[in-house]
């Protein structure tokens, strides 16, 4: 099977599964725990206000977000660009205009959001910047997805 084929066939199944269930009830069970670790990261002894843990734990996860987002970047410039994968200015606008600029992965939007254009298929395993490689999301998601399609889960 051709990666093309490959890649088609796991659209087709993701695409699938949402339209059968809804992705945050899917996903519910590993974003608790997946936030957890974070809470147990600035509270280990479960000694802070509710408040005031969700907002060490937010600034937690963000430092650690950024903390990827830079070293992935720093990888990135190392190893230098490949060809086709330059997002031109007037592509990028392209593509958040067409998602409404929203967040394809979490659905988030406004002004306090950090949405960047992201490869579904990654430059590295051959993605091209074409408007249909191309999608709208966070900084988040974009960080927490790396080197990953949208098939490989």
């Amino acid at each position: 099977m051709t990666v093309s084929a490959s890649t088609q066939r796991g659209r087709i199944g993701a695409y699938a599964l949402h339209a059968k269930y809804d992705s945050r009830q899917l996903t519910a069970p590993a974003r608790a725990a997946f936030m957890s670790r974070w809470d147990k990261e600035v509270d280990p002894h479960g000694l802070l206000s509710e408040e005031e843990r969700f907002k060490r734990a937010e600034a937690a996860k963000r430092a650690h977000f950024l903390r990827l987002a830079y070293l992935s970047a720093k990888k990135r410039r190392s190893r230098g660009r490949q060809n086709g994968s330059k997002v031109s200015t007037r592509l990028r606008w392209q593509v958040l205009e067409r998602d409404h600029f929203r967040c394809q992965y979490c659905g988030r939007s406004g002004e306090t959001v950090d949405l960047v254009v992201d490869h579904m298929i990654p430059v590295s395993r051959g993605g091209l910047a074409t408007l249909e490689n191309l999608c709208t999301a966070c900084s988040d998601c974009n960080a927490g997805k790396a080197d990953e399609e949208l098939s490989d889960g």
